[in-house]
């Protein structure tokens, strides 16, 4: 075997490596690898590294067994399907995913992109070819569209009501190297009287499903924007291009796919209801510590806003057994006004039996927070490997949080545990709204290390003033760098005036205690 070549229960697995090194990059890359295979019980997952490299540890640390070093390498069973990440202690990082056996065969009738005429390793984008395929299926009544193995070159693919799209394993759908090929969202759409922080800056989609139901996109394929290279070849600030964007649907399943490389958003479901994702694999590009393209005036490099899904004045959305590494945030929950002036509340979310490893914030209520309500919100059984920030709650816009749930969320590595607060948004000085937060619960959070850094950040309780206040957060056994936390004091935690309610209750046995600022 060489260095990161792999086999899982005897059989070679491919090790894809991304963002690697390059010399007309303008900053330091960090490169990624994975590998995904599908669980076979009882099996063994060799991997072969570098001559030199002590043993990793790899976490979560539940459902596999580390069974020791192999020469020049590492071996592991893994119980069961989940996501894992192995980390080596000088620098480099696996990600593993292991997928539950495919049980979804491709039903009688399913249809070939070969038989529209669709063939991978061409050159030339083949947009049209593929917008024709989807387009036939949903006139038909519905019915699933298969690719085959290949890399298939496309601009902007519309996702039809009752058409599953299913990208078999080793296709790969990537973006067309052509900027005409993704057309602009139309200016129409665009509120102009908000300022431009409230609205995302992707305004080109590679995937874009727009008013569909009963849709799909399944598969062990990947999707792949190539957002790392169109960050540095143009600068428009408001022409970056999402992998997936839902807007205005209902019922629509995202599974098994890899969703790789985005310029910007991964995945915007915005003004949906229904909407499941499972299984999901998010991989973005992460900047070295410390840089930002704001600071380097001579950069090529937009800054990397590659979030990983994003739940946009939606409701019912569900997120589980998934895997993010992203240059920003993991999953944060919005509200913006973004799509014909539109306001909705934001409910019914839940992000439950995910990893995560984020550069900023794993998970997020915020930034952008109009309308009336974000409430009902869960995020749970959740294994956080390394952030800037594990968690927060950023109101900014009017909108009241209230039933913000973190459950059994394990914390591994971070800079700045948490931040719960209501904010002026410095961009609007007209601003006449603003939020408040209501009913916060961490339970059962482990914060096994913070500060990455040498330096760390405190978090912060803070509300606005004496009306657009926050009102009641509860710490129900948390552990704070191994000990539950009993108190929240400066300068690891600061609470202002503007905050009532907060209750802490340590670990069984050891006591209560009520903190009122």
């Amino acid at each position: 075997m060489t260095p990161w070549a792999a086999t899982y229960a005897g059989r070679a697995v491919e090790v894809v490596t991304l963002f690697t090194p390059r010399a007309d990059f303008d900053y330091v890359r960090l490169p990624v690898r994975y590998l995904r295979v599908d669980w076979i019980a009882g099996a063994i997952l060799d991997v072969e590294v570098p001559a030199g490299m002590k043993m990793p540890r790899v976490l979560p640390e539940r459902g596999r067994s580390v069974a020791g070093e192999t020469g020049r390498g590492v071996s592991v069973q893994f119980d069961l399907p989940g996501r894992w990440v192995v980390e080596w202690p000088d620098g480099p990082r696996l990600c593993v995913f292991v997928d539950p056996p495919e049980a979804w065969p491709l039903p009688e009738g399913a249809r070939y992109a070969s038989e529209f005429g669709l063939q991978p390793g061409v050159d030339r984008p083949q947009t049209d070819t593929l917008n024709h395929a989807l387009l036939a299926l949903s006139d038909a009544g519905g019915g699933v569209l298969v690719l085959g193995p290949g890399h298939y070159r496309t601009g902007t693919v519309i996702l039809r009501s009752r058409v599953t799209l299913y990208l078999q394993e080793g296709a790969v759908l990537q973006a067309a190297d052509d900027l005409d090929q993704f057309p602009l969202e139309p200016e129409e759409r665009i509120n102009r009287d908000l300022p431009p922080s409230l609205m995302p800056d992707a305004r080109r989609r590679l995937i874009l499903g727009e008013g569909i139901e009963h849709a799909a996109i399944l598969g062990r394929g990947v999707i792949c924007g190539d957002g790392s290279e169109w960050r540095r070849r143009h600068t428009h600030p408001r022409c970056n291009t999402n992998l997936v964007r839902l807007v205005d649907s209902r019922h629509v399943r995202i599974e098994g796919v890899i969703l790789r490389d985005s310029e910007q958003w991964s995945v915007h479901l915005l003004h949906c209801r229904d909407i499941d994702l499972r299984w999901v694999k998010v991989v973005t590009e992460i900047p070295p510590c410390g840089w930002d393209a704001w600071k380097h005036p001579g950069s090529r490099s937009l800054w990397n806003n590659a979030d990983g899904v994003n739940p946009d004045s939606s409701q019912r959305v569900r997120i589980e057994d998934s895997f993010f590494h992203t240059g920003d945030d993991c999953v944060p929950v919005k509200n913006t006004s973004t799509w014909q002036g539109r306001l909705a509340d934001v409910r019914d979310i839940v992000v439950r039996r995910v990893c995560m490893i984020s550069s900023v914030t794993a998970l997020k209520v915020g930034t952008e927070t109009l309308g009336g309500a974000m409430e009902d919100i869960v995020f749970e059984d959740i294994d956080i490997v390394s952030c800037g920030r594990a968690f927060a709650i950023d109101m900014k816009d009017g909108a009241t949080a209230r039933r913000i749930v973190f459950r059994d969320i394990r914390v591994h590595r971070c800079n700045r545990p948490f931040d719960i607060w209501v904010l002026r948004r410095a961009d609007h000085p007209q601003q006449r709204r603003f939020s408040s937060v209501q009913d916060v619960l961490l339970e059962r959070v482990d914060f096994r290390r913070t500060r990455i850094e040498p330096e760390g950040w405190e978090s912060h309780i803070s509300g606005l003033t004496a009306v657009h206040r926050i009102e009641g957060v509860r710490f129900r056994h948390v552990t704070w760098e191994g000990a539950p936390l009993r108190a929240l004091t400066a300068p690891e935690v600061r609470v202002n005036e503007h905050v009532s309610g907060v209750i802490i209750e340590p670990r069984v046995g050891s006591g209560s205690e009520r903190s009122q600022p």
